[in-house]
């Protein structure tokens, strides 16, 4: 129990010392009329003790409504008010906190700085649930009604203070480029930025909010920014497969924290950021743009370097430019794409000084952002831009400029051998903790009651994991953002396809978030209004008339390979749909203007990206509605797109989802499968499984599940195939079918120190069997955890008595997870686990023992000739001599199945024995601090630390 008594009588007095250093602070700047002002009315008639019950019960209503909150479990929530309770007895964080509480305007966890975190004692890992208390306290604070003044006083002096340092950071950013402060060249820089931040404060799409008479589709991008993490390739802590890379002090890997922009930014002045569709890479563009454009890149990115001169640019239209200045540009050239970014924000009417972006570059200290290197439609014309960025990369790297760009994997694979310089940086999918923050955002967003916010935000965070493929979906920022819209508006359940989440977005847009206004008969005529006036039955039917225009344009537009088009084209295309489809002879070309105008300010789906040029707001938005109509062609014309496009980046997505569309039909979808598979495209029919779900007929499923397997296992075909099809089959939900077996190692002969035969794990333990650890109780559970034994490497036991449980305890309790576990690069059902320590792969080896005894389990471990004895056995580390056994004994045979030969492995052989993964033994080594233990390598006499990689495979001798 929390004595918040003693914390609000502490806070209470701290109160009036943060407020006279806010008035010194403000008396340094223009603000010293509301310095003295804020002294004479507050600071003046303050008295601390009238107002310790007021900050008493905000404390209790911030401890209900904090352990109430979202995604904080209670363990969570006792380790940070445990350690809060610190507040009582420390003046200096009594006063760290309170200033921090003061501007603390969203529960960010990039809001709390290191300092306070590490004044407080509290792990990296609880920052999220930190970020939330404090935020609660300061909800609960502000309504106060004696702190009001020192509130917005605190608000003003950081809006003042942000003023300053963002004109010293203008005029940082001008002296570091060397240019003159001429009045044509500071307005020039002015009016830049300007823009700059006008184009990427607001995202322009999905954000309603219901109820009132609001009809805005824009939130503001920092509102709903969540940091994404992003896997470095050059720091191979984790070295799978770099011997040298693993031989790093095991302790560096408990502090390691996840990469994200922030990290990798200053570590490379080129790279590239790829990323699955609706991953977050352009926003991420986007949030690096306007941080340097608004001089908050120390506070955003914590960048310590000099400030950056930010030119973010789109790609997709550089392979159209390219091929119409062919004469001008008939080889790889820097220039050519300094003339395409003068053309691309000359669009705009800036009044830029000549030479305005060619000085900046030439004098170095810029942020050149190239964005969406894959929405080049046609890959001849995406390898002349790769090959120019290269050259312009490669000529203005030299001068002191920094480079990042973005594209989607299969975009990028391409084109690669074209881009050599950058590192290739991996954008992951939200961890728990990220989607749990996005989600909260997202709800605050589109809800301007908070207590109605939280409730739908947990109301969310409960449901989604609930459901496995909407758990995995959501992990991707831009669906995720669609199930909450879709949870929100349609108050429908979360669907768990791909193609049917954007059904429900698109339909929501199109007409029906319309109807969630407090107006019925307003919300009912926005809803069916179109721009053609016509009257339509019901919402409903309004809706299906503006997506098939909506479709139409993105068809033509996938078929064209245009990710953009000109104002006049797409009125030309929509007059020829009004005409042939709709009925429009005589008028077409006003309901495509109409229409257009309708579709930018009120849908956010096809909007004007530029001036006099239009786009779909997200690239995934074309390539579903594309796919409506894909689906619509007659039989043979469908097969003959779909195999014409087959490895085609740009056609991908649209071919996943419409094989996936309910629209299909099973007949069709068979057929288009059909041919496929007697293609030899069995990667994207295994594709097309995934996203269709239980839409695909069982036994066309099993025909691919057996196909890609016999691919994976087969020696002749590449291992980037065999790979491919494995992560196909994982996503698929295939796992072995005897996934649980063990195999029977033979005694050795007397010579040997194993006289007797032991049973071995035939696979190392999966992530789908650990999960069943987790799932019953087993970081909770005291037995598994205390008096663990091992052997040292004299063989002599070793009793570690309650040194497993105090390290658990230490280190997140029941809570406690693998490292990596929740990176979803790693965590994949068939995947063997990573990041185990040895004592949770003792507690799991213990834990399988007590399940053994259960009959249905000792049913699946191995084969009836195994004649498994049904009670004392005692599942296990293997010992050092045991591994080398299994591994093939004593005499360094290359393969344990076969002496030479690695394709005589047959369906009994242990799998994972050879390779390069790390994986726990029985031996406790060396015990240099609690979780500080030497593990050997695969191969004898080899020695390595620790690794958070190591994977655990139980073993079990036979007792006689």
């Amino acid at each position: 129990m929390i004595e918040w008594v003693a914390i609000a009588t502490a806070l209470a007095s701290a109160a009036q010392m943060v407020g006279g250093e806010l008035a010194k602070e403000g008396l340094k700047t223009s603000l010293k009329p509301a310095s003295e002002h804020f002294d004479r009315t507050f600071l003046r008639g303050y008295k601390a003790r009238q107002h310790e019950n007021h900050l008493r019960r905000a404390l209790e209503a911030t401890e209900t409504a904090f352990r109430a909150s979202p995604g904080i479990s209670a363990t969570q929530a006792d380790a940070v008010l445990t350690r809060v309770a610190q507040l009582a007895r420390n003046p200096n964080l009594q006063k760290q906190t309170l200033a921090l509480l003061l501007t603390l305007d969203d529960d960010s966890p990039s809001r709390i700085p290191d300092d306070i975190l590490r004044a407080f004692g509290l792990a990296d890992e609880l920052r999220p649930a930190f970020a939330q208390f404090l935020f609660e306290l300061r909800l609960h604070f502000a309504q106060i009604e004696t702190y009001k003044p020192l509130m917005q006083f605190a608000l003003d002096v950081r809006a003042q203070t942000k003023r300053d340092e963002t004109n010293a950071w203008l005029a940082a950013m001008a002296s570091a480029q060397g240019i003159l402060t001429t009045s044509d060249h500071a307005q020039a820089l002015r009016d830049y930025l300007a823009h700059v931040r006008e184009k990427n404060t607001y995202l322009s799409f999905l954000f309603v909010r219901p109820r009132s008479r609001e009809a805005t589709t824009e939130a503001e991008l920092e509102a709903v920014f969540v940091p994404l993490q992003v896997h470095d390739p050059e720091r191979n802590p984790k070295g799978l497969g770099d011997p040298s890379g693993l031989r790093r002090d095991p302790s560096d890997l408990e502090r390691e924290k996840p990469q994200t922009i922030n990290d990798i930014l200053p570590r490379y002045d080129c790279l590239l950021l790829k990323g699955a569709p609706g991953s977050g890479k352009t926003t991420l563009l986007r949030h690096l743009a306007l941080a340097f454009a608004n001089g908050d890149a120390r506070e955003k990115l914590a960048w310590e370097g000099d400030p950056l001169f930010p030119i973010l640019v789109p790609l997709r239209n550089y392979g159209a430019y390219l091929d119409a200045h062919r004469k001008e540009f008939p080889d790889p050239a820097p220039m050519s794409l300094l003339t395409y970014i003068q053309q691309h924000f000359g669009q705009n009417a800036l009044a830029l000084t000549p030479d305005f972006f060619r000085q900046r570059l030439e004098n170095g200290k810029c942020l050149v952002l190239l964005d969406a290197l894959d929405e080049v439609s046609d890959p001849g014309l995406r390898a002349d831009v790769a090959q120019h960025a290269t050259q312009f990369v490669k000529h203005y790297r030299k001068r002191g400029n920094r480079f990042v760009l973005s594209s989607r994997p299969k975009g990028y694979d391409e084109v690669a051998e074209f881009l050599r310089q950058p590192i290739v940086c991996e954008v992951q999918p939200l961890a728990p903790e990220g989607r749990a923050e996005l989600v909260r955002k997202l709800c605050r967003a589109l809800e301007r009651d908070a207590t109605r916010a939280n409730h739908d935000a947990a109301t969310l965070l409960d449901e989604i994991p609930r459901k496995d493929k909407v758990d995995e979906l959501s992990r991707n920022p831009l669906f995720c953002t669609t199930i909450v819209l879709v949870s929100k508006y349609r108050g429908a359940t979360l669907p768990e396809r791909r193609v049917d989440i954007f059904k429900e977005i698109v339909e929501l847009l199109l007409g029906f978030w319309d109807t969630q206004r407090d107006n019925v008969t307003e919300a009912r005529k926005l809803a069916m209004d179109d721009g053609t006036d016509r009257v339509f039955r019901d919402v409903g039917e309004a809706v299906e008339a503006k997506q098939r225009a909506l479709a139409h344009l993105a068809y033509w537009m996938q078929k064209d390979g245009q990710a953009e088009t000109p104002e006049p084209t797409a009125l030309a295309q929509l007059a020829q749909f009004f005409r042939a489809r709709e009925g429009g002879k005589d008028i077409s070309d006003t309901w495509a203007r109409r229409f257009l105008v309708v579709a930018h300010q009120r849908s956010g789906l096809f909007v004007e990206g530029a001036p006099n040029l239009y786009n779909f707001s997200h690239s995934n938005f074309r390539e579903y509605l594309a796919a409506t109509e894909l689906v619509k062609e007659l039989d043979n014309d469908l097969v003959r797109i779909v195999l014409e496009h087959v490895g085609d980046a740009w056609w991908e997505e649209t071919i996943l989802l419409a094989m996936a569309l309910k629209e299909l039909g099973d007949p069709r979808r068979k057929l288009v499968m059909d041919e496929l598979l007697a293609r030899g495209h069995l990667i994207m029919a295994g594709k097309c499984a995934v996203d269709m779900s239980d839409r695909l007929p069982a036994p066309l499923r099993q025909e691919i599940t057996d196909k890609l397997l016999a691919r994976m296992q087969a020696n002749d075909v590449p291992v980037k195939e065999r790979a491919l099809a494995g992560e196909v089959l994982d996503a698929l939900g295939w796992l072995p079918p005897d996934l649980d077996a063990f195999v029977k190692i033979p005694a050795g002969d007397p010579s040997t120190s194993l006289r007797m035969e032991f049973f071995i794990a035939k696979y190392p333990v999966t992530y789908h069997q650990f999960q069943k650890f987790i799932d019953a109780g087993g970081y909770a559970n005291e037995k598994f955890w205390r008096d663990q034994t091992g052997f040292d490497e004299k063989g002599h036991e070793k009793k570690l008595g309650d040194e497993a449980w105090k390290w658990l305890q230490e280190s997140g309790g029941a809570e406690r997870r693998p490292w990596y576990w929740d990176n979803p690069r790693f965590h994949r059902a068939g995947y063997p686990v990573i990041g185990v320590t040895w004592y949770e792969a003792s507690a799991y080896c213990r834990w399988l023992t007590e399940k053994f005894q259960i009959a249905d389990f000792r049913s699946q471990i191995g084969n009836s000739n195994l004649q498994l004895p049904t009670s004392n056995i005692q599942f296990r580390l293997p010992t050092e001599a045991e591994w080398v056994r299994a591994a093939g004994g004593e005499q360094n045979k290359r393969y344990p199945w076969d002496e030479a030969n690695p394709k005589s492995q047959d369906k009994q052989s242990i799998r994972r024995l050879p390779g390069r993964i790390l994986a726990w033994r029985l031996m406790v080594l060396e015990r240099r601090s609690c979780n500080r233990l030497v593990a050997r390598h695969l191969r004898p006499r080899r020695h390595l630390p620790l690794r958070q990689f190591s994977s655990l495979r139980p073993v079990f001798p036979r007792r006689t």
